[in-house]
């Protein structure tokens, strides 16, 4: 029998299409526990309203959040198995038959996952992990593709509840990545199976429970617990170099400090100025390759035409630098109608385009828009990071451009 848990808080509205989505699944033989994190609405109602004897209603007396509702439900659980769904998500009607499938194809796997659609707010989706992360990655290299990055959805796992009785349940301290952290623990003791497809559809919304910003935090705490880790996986120098970078640009180095401690904070710091220096090499030659390639005057009509399948008022331009400047100078007329925006931090630098300033850059006024084109060349790995945290339209840079001629 597999333990389906989902945790839930104020969210009456959608949690009747993610009930649904379980109670539909091929596979049968399963219980379905909702643990309600002290909700106000109607959520108590909508759950009678199912009258499914496989179904367990739980009510936290008070707020423990999202992994502390997964807890209650794991302490609860009967099953064999134990997966997760969230109260706005939706399962594919046969995720639970492939996945216990493969648990008895293949018994000495441990944990489960597969991959998963994310459907943003503003229309756009996303398949994570995206299908640059193969099979091979996702499976027999999964430890070192977690000491990288968090590919692993919670609505995608299913675990034998033994890993959670040997290993122990969610970090309750942990304002953000709980999934990410109990897999760097699961994955040191247990062996991982991936179904290569898409089983779940996540929606994003506001006030979902685990929607939490505190990302440095969360990750610098995620790292200095589990150092051993990282080092084995020769990933510890890439996530310092990249808390630096968050700490700096969110201006929060005295917490990270707190959070690592003197001794990693400065092994933190370190790390971010020599990957830096040897990035600037690299910089500083693409950067005069490209001043050089642009001033061509042969060049321009290459330019344009990489241009022409885009629309009026279709492009956004990061950065109004040198770079910036040549590339907005060599656009025809046809072309020039094309750039929307620029983006820049000195928004008063160049009155042909409307400048919009990247302190308060929106999803809401990149509508429309159906490519940004980073001409910053010499911040364009931080530039895209932030980016992508705020939208999923395509984000190249002018080198990308040049390359791809």
């Amino acid at each position: 029998m597999v333990s389906v848990i989902i945790p839930t808080y104020n969210r009456a509205n959608v949690l009747g299409r993610s009930i649904k989505s379980v109670l539909n699944q091929s596979y049968q033989d399963f219980e379905l526990i909702i643990v309600d994190d002290g909700s106000t609405d109607n959520t108590c109602r909508l759950v009678d309203t199912f009258n499914d004897p496989r179904i367990r209603y739980l009510r936290n007396n008070q707020r423990l959040g999202a992994n502390g509702a997964r807890n209650i439900g794991i302490q609860n659980s009967k099953g064999d198995y134990i997966a997760f769904q969230d109260s706005d998500d939706v399962w594919r009607s046969d995720k639970l038959e492939k996945q216990v499938n493969m648990f008895h194809e293949m018994e000495d796997i441990d944990i489960i996952y597969s991959r998963y659609m994310r459907h943003w707010q503003n229309g756009k989706n996303e398949l994570v992990p995206n299908k640059n992360y193969t099979k091979n990655m996702l499976q027999e290299e999964i430890a070192h593709t977690l000491a990288e990055s968090n590919v692993i959805g919670t609505p995608t796992m299913i675990a034998r509840k033994k890993c959670f009785c040997e290993c122990g349940m969610f970090d309750l301290e942990l304002k953000r990545f709980q999934d990410w952290e109990i897999n760097i623990v699961f994955v040191q003791h247990y062996k991982y199976g991936f179904i290569d497809d898409m089983l779940v559809d996540a929606y994003e919304s506001d006030d979902s429970i685990s929607n939490i910003s505190n990302i440095m935090d969360s990750i610098a705490s995620i790292v200095k617990k589990h150092q051993k880790f990282f080092e084995a996986q020769g990933t510890i120098d890439m996530q310092f170099t990249m808390l630096a970078y968050l700490a700096m640009d969110e201006k929060k180095l005295k917490d990270l400090q707190e959070i690592l401690g003197e001794t990693l904070f400065f092994r933190s710091i370190y790390s971010y100025c020599e990957n830096y220096s040897r990035r600037l090499e690299v910089i500083k030659k693409n950067y005069n390759f490209m001043k050089e390639w642009i001033s061509r005057g042969k060049n321009n009509y290459i330019v344009n035409s990489f241009l022409h399948k885009y629309e009026d008022n279709s492009i956004a331009l990061y950065g109004l630098g040198d770079i910036g400047k040549l590339f907005l100078n060599v656009l025809t007329g046809e072309n020039k109608k094309k750039v929307k925006y620029v983006i820049d931090r000195k928004i008063s630098s160049y009155n042909k385009y409307m400048i919009l300033s990247p302190k308060v850059l929106t999803d809401k006024e990149l509508g429309g828009i159906k490519c940004i084109i980073i001409a910053a060349v010499a911040y364009e790995d931080e530039i895209r990071r932030e980016l992508e945290l705020l939208t999923t339209i395509p984000i190249i840079s002018v080198y990308d451009v040049i390359s791809e001629i």
